[in-house]
């Protein structure tokens, strides 16, 4: 069985600990999520329920808003949690990208590919999404867990409560 390491969001906050980790190298990046019941929250608000939170993925350099590749993540209204890739390319924000919806209290594995031409996104070993590279990474760095962000008017948003993830490991 897998090593549980518990990952807590404190109210107010953004992440659980410092949001870049250490450089990738391999360019298979996975890991194991087990989303407890207080993951989920709902404003009642479109701005930031719409919003995405963030779970891993990798910056190739240093600026996330440039290109960076990762899986976002959202509560749905009727209790589940949503997932999506979360694309930077050239400075862009892609949208509308396919989603899946999951419910909590199971564990489910991420996997970010960064292969010679693509990059593909995984979720329990079904590919999701995949996109052509516009450039090859040398130098990546991984991000984790990040609840919250801006909003479309401009707001910054955390978390509302406590939310407790296990990664697996």
């Amino acid at each position: 069985m897998a090593k549980k390491v518990k990952r807590t969001i404190k109210k107010g906050h953004h992440r659980p600990y410092f949001q870049f980790t250490k450089p990738v190298f391999n360019p298979f990046l996975e890991r194991g999520y087990f989303f407890t019941e207080n993951c989920w929250w709902w404003f009642n608000d479109p701005d930031k329920d719409g919003d995405w939170s963030k779970l891993m993925g990798f910056v190739p350099g240093f600026r996330i808003h440039n290109e960076s590749y990762r899986f976002g993540m959202r509560p749905t209204k009727d209790g589940q949690l949503e997932f999506a890739p979360y694309i930077y390319q050239n400075g862009k924000r892609l949208l509308d990208l396919p989603t899946k919806k999951l419910s909590l209290k199971k564990y489910i594995k991420f996997n970010i590919s960064d292969l010679e031409d693509k990059i593909y996104f995984y979720i329990d070993d079904i590919i999701l999404y995949s996109i052509p590279k516009i450039k090859k990474h040398t130098l990546k760095f991984s991000t984790n867990i990040y609840i919250g962000g801006g909003t479309r008017s401009g707001k910054d948003w955390t978390a509302p409560h406590d939310i407790t993830i296990y990664e697996l490991k």
